[in-house]
C-alpha cells in the first residue's frame, strides 16, 4: 500500500491504532492474513488485531468484517487476564 494510503487510513482510525505497511505482503502471509482473491487482482492483507506476547507467540486474533472494527477495549482486557 502507498504511504500516502496508509497515512490517509490512519487518520480515519484516530489515536490508539497503528497501521503498518507490509509491501511485499510477507508479514501478511505469515500471520495468515493474506487473502488470494482468486479474481487476478493482486492479494490483499485482511484487518486483524494480535496479542503478541513477550517471546513472540501470537496469544490471541480477531479477524472483523471490515478494517474499521475493531474489538472493544473490555474485550481486549478480558483476553490478557
Amino acid at each position: 500500500m502507498a504511504s500516502e494510503s496508509l497515512a490517509g487510513m490512519q487518520e480515519g482510525l484516530g489515536d490508539g491504532v497503528t497501521l503498518l505497511g507490509d509491501p511485499t505482503g510477507k508479514i501478511a502471509a505469515a500471520y495468515g492474513v493474506l487473502d488470494r482473491r482468486g479474481d487476478g487482482e493482486p492479494p490483499l492483507a485482511r484487518a486483524a488485531t494480535f496479542f503478541v506476547d513477550a517471546e513472540g507467540r501470537v496469544r490471541k486474533c480477531w479477524f472483523p468484517t471490515s478494517y474499521r472494527l475493531r474489538p472493544d477495549p473490555e474485550e481486549l482486557l478480558a483476553a490478557l487476564r
